[in-house]
């Protein structure tokens, strides 16, 4: 038997069934699929699944906000170690992860360039939430794009490479 919302009348029909025991936030798509993400505090390791739900690689831990390269061989996202939370890459060829970034401040939300030369990521370093950009080697130094009093963060680039979308909240 298939559970049902009432709309109409709001209510469910059926027995309930525990899906997940912390999620954070919940999607369910017109055809009843579900996905969660999990509760904060929740470390599970970052993977990804073809479309039949088949693991296809993974991690080994949790990245916040992870993002594949444009050639698929690494993934960048944000993560928490010992208080202190920075951009780290993760080989997916050979393995490994590498902290990009070790400034005490928050450093997160990274993107990748269309190529993959270069990762925009935010940090909070001088007072505001800033954008920053940083070349995808561990040995680049990072550069500060965009400050002020608001805050800013990376969404997305140009296929081009030349334009970085951001978003800015006056909301520090």
């Amino acid at each position: 038997r298939q559970d049902r919302l009432h709309l109409a009348r709001g209510v469910m029909s059926g027995d309930p069934v525990t899906l997940a025991t912390s999620a954070g936030s919940v999607s369910v798509s017109s055809t009843g699929i579900i996905a969660y993400r999990a509760a904060a505090g929740a470390q599970l390791p970052t993977t990804w699944f073809d479309r039949s739900g088949v693991a296809l690689n993974s991690v080994g831990v949790s990245m916040n906000g992870p993002e594949l390269s444009t050639d698929g061989r690494r993934l960048t996202g944000d993560r928490t170690i010992d208080g202190n939370r920075d951009v780290w890459v993760a080989d997916l060829v050979r393995g490994g992860l590498t902290r990009m970034t070790t400034h005490p401040a928050i450093d997160g939300f990274p993107i990748w360039s269309p190529v993959g030369e270069q990762i925009a990521f935010h940090s909070n370093r001088n007072g505001t939430i800033d954008l920053w950009i940083k070349p995808s080697n561990p040995a680049g130094e990072e550069e500060q794009l965009l400050g002020g009093p608001d805050s800013e963060w990376p969404i997305d680039w140009s296929k081009d490479g030349r334009f970085l979308l951001y978003q800015r909240s006056d909301l520090n």
